[in-house]
């Protein structure tokens, strides 16, 4: 194996160690119990993998024609979505943090209205459509897949969803928690109509455009409760954020898992889809007549008014 090639497999085994949540949405297997460190240091990590990788691609010997292919394939994909996702980063001065002695993080909550309803949308999508990815073998035997189109039938979504983020982060959306919650609704209804669907490509198509839900929901999960509060509480925004995710959907696995057991799969998937899209359009309507910006064309990211 050339020194290119070797430093590509490399790359993609680190990029899943550190981010297991995307390797397993994109049919990398061996992480599906894991959780993405979704903290400042979680992202400082992941940034320097990156670095490295280029930094070492700079130093690789081109033997032929495949290495130079390969070589330009771990560079587009690097290189142009390094430089375009931290150009924008300002590293603030410690002088100008201030204390926030006596305030703990779930109290950010009511500071801030746009990051409680992020959270609520972040809950609903990991316990209600995320929670189905242990049944995909269960789903290929309803399809009557065999062995390999059970992997293509779990990795759809997740090779959709990598292109679309490609694409947003060179052309951001403009309303941000707007693209966050149809996200969301596209996945759960997707859902829905996967759980009984009967033809093979049928489920394909859903799940490649549930793809593009998880594209709109993946590309600004990180930047929405960044965007949603002052500059020094943005790490415990991004701690409760992750906080969120990892009690939400393995739960969400528990009940889907129970659910399952007591009525099939089929009518638990169905369930949690119309649960998840009844409880998206309470919250949607419960915030419908309150102005929550987050950084959106035209919105304000100033402190949100206090709940209550």
């Amino acid at each position: 194996m050339s020194e290119i090639y070797d430093l590509s497999d490399r790359y993609v085994e680190r990029y899943a160690a550190l981010d297991p949540v995307a390797a397993t949405l994109e049919g990398l297997t061996g992480h599906d119990d894991e959780m993405t460190d979704f903290s400042p240091d979680g992202y400082e990590e992941r940034n320097e993998h990156d670095v490295a990788t280029l930094k070492a691609l700079e130093r690789a010997a081109v033997e032929n024609d495949r290495d130079r292919i390969a070589g330009n394939v771990l560079l587009a994909f690097s290189a142009p979505l390094l430089w375009i996702s931290t150009r924008g980063l300002q590293a603030e001065p410690p002088s100008a943090i201030p204390s926030a002695v006596g305030m703990t993080d779930w109290r950010l909550l009511r500071r801030s209205r746009a990051l409680a309803l992020i959270l609520l949308v972040t809950v609903i999508c990991n316990l209600c459509y995320f929670a189905f990815l242990p049944l995909v073998p269960v789903i290929a035997k309803h399809l009557n897949a065999g062995a390999v189109m059970a992997g293509v039938i779990g990795a759809t979504a997740g090779i959709v969803q990598l292109v679309i983020t490609a694409v947003l982060v060179v052309r951001p959306v403009r309303r941000p928690l707007n693209a966050y919650t149809f996200g969301v609704a596209l996945c759960l209804c997707c859902l829905a109509i996967l759980a009984y669907t009967p033809v093979l490509t049928v489920a394909l198509l859903t799940l490649g455009v549930a793809g593009i839900g998880q594209a709109l929901f993946g590309s600004t999960q990180a930047t929405l409760p960044v965007a949603a509060v002052a500059p020094h509480e943005r790490a415990a925004a991004l701690g409760l954020l992750s906080t969120t995710i990892g009690v939400a959907l393995p739960t969400g696995m528990v009940v889907l898992g129970v659910t399952s057991s007591l009525l099939g799969a089929q009518p638990a998937m169905l369930m949690s889809a119309l649960f998840g899209l009844a409880a998206l359009a309470a919250t949607v309507l419960g915030n419908s007549g309150r102005a929550i910006g987050v950084g959106g064309e035209g919105d304000s990211i100033a402190a949100q008014p206090e709940l209550g």
